[in-house]
């Protein structure tokens, strides 16, 4: 007995090893891994938790909304900065409030209840000064008179409803978008050619500041001879 015991003695891990492999993993409690749910909260505040998923793989960066629209790349050049990109976002929604306005003031003398409409629409999407590059550009405001369908319009009066004589129109905002827009066309040639004459003002205004400035002290220099 004892010659057959001593193989299998002979084949028992040692002391530390058999410690080891003793040592199994505990599973955990059942309770740990039940999701308990707050009756207090509702499925809107589950969901506003949840980080969106962005529908690109570009990643989130390139679905944001307030990202800045990029130029094809041979426009681009070297010397393009931020600030630049800036300042052409601002010169591009200074034409579009403007040609909004002149289209505005032809509408106050030809159709007042289209102009009354396209006031409100004005003070209610306005084209800021500091933003995003699509509300500073004027695109937002373009686009939403392009996603906008055909609508009634009246010309709002201070007097009761039974006194106002003025009839309702149509009004169709794709149309006026692509009016605003033809302006917007014609005020940048007119902007380009009178953005020529830049340099030249500057000169005058250079010369006429140097001769102020001369003119200034040989009548000091005049004075200051006739004292003595």
């Amino acid at each position: 007995m004892n010659v057959l015991a001593l193989p299998a003695r002979a084949l028992r891990p040692a002391a530390p090893q058999r410690c080891a492999l003793y040592r199994r993993p505990v599973p955990r409690r059942l309770d740990a891994q039940i999701v308990r749910v707050d009756p207090f909260q509702s499925l809107d505040d589950d969901e506003s938790s949840q980080a969106p998923v962005s529908r690109s793989r570009h990643g989130k960066s390139y679905e944001s909304q307030t990202r800045r629209r990029g130029r094809p790349a041979w426009k681009r050049k070297p010397e393009d900065t931020p600030l630049r990109d800036g300042n052409r976002d601002r010169l591009i929604g200074l034409l579009t409030l403007q040609a909004a306005k002149t289209l505005a003031y032809y509408l106050s003398e030809t159709n007042l209840p289209v102009y009354c409409w396209f006031v409100e629409y004005m003070q209610e999407n306005r084209i800021p000064r500091n933003g995003s590059w699509d509300e500073v550009s004027g695109e937002a405001f373009l686009r939403g008179l392009l996603s906008q369908p055909v609508q009634e319009a009246r010309w709002k009066v201070s007097r009761d409803a039974l006194y106002d004589n003025f009839g309702g129109a149509s009004v169709d905002p794709r149309s006026i978008a692509q009016r605003v827009m033809d302006i917007r066309k014609v005020l940048a040639k007119e902007f380009i050619q009178d953005l020529s004459d830049i340099e030249e003002e500057n000169n005058i205004l250079y010369r006429e500041t140097l001769q102020t400035s001369i003119r200034n002290s040989l009548s000091m220099s005049l004075d200051d001879v006739d004292e003595d």
